[in-house]
């Protein structure tokens, strides 16, 4: 039959294995944590440039569109001006 001493010594090795584990888990938090951070650093990087390009398409989109407007119209009024003048 166990004593109360040999009681007390399992009790403070089980609490001394769990302040061990405690310890190692708060550590392994700690070093997800630190890559998560670095992680989510990249990935507003990552959309920030993303939002950039998407920017810079849309621009680049509406110049060409607008550059087209305009040179088909002065096709047009090139053409109508041509016609014009050939009815003379």
């Amino acid at each position: 039959m166990a004593t109360a001493g040999e009681s007390s010594n399992e009790a403070d090795d089980k609490l001394k294995d769990l302040e061990r584990e405690i310890s190692e888990l708060r550590s392994a938090k700690k070093d997800v944590f630190q890559r998560t951070r670095s992680d989510i650093e990249e990935l507003e990087r990552i959309a920030k440039r993303e939002h950039e390009c998407v920017d810079k398409r849309h621009r680049v989109r509406t110049q060409k569109h607008d550059r087209e407007i305009h040179c088909e119209s002065k096709k047009t009024r090139h053409y109508t001006i041509v016609n014009n003048f050939a009815k003379c």
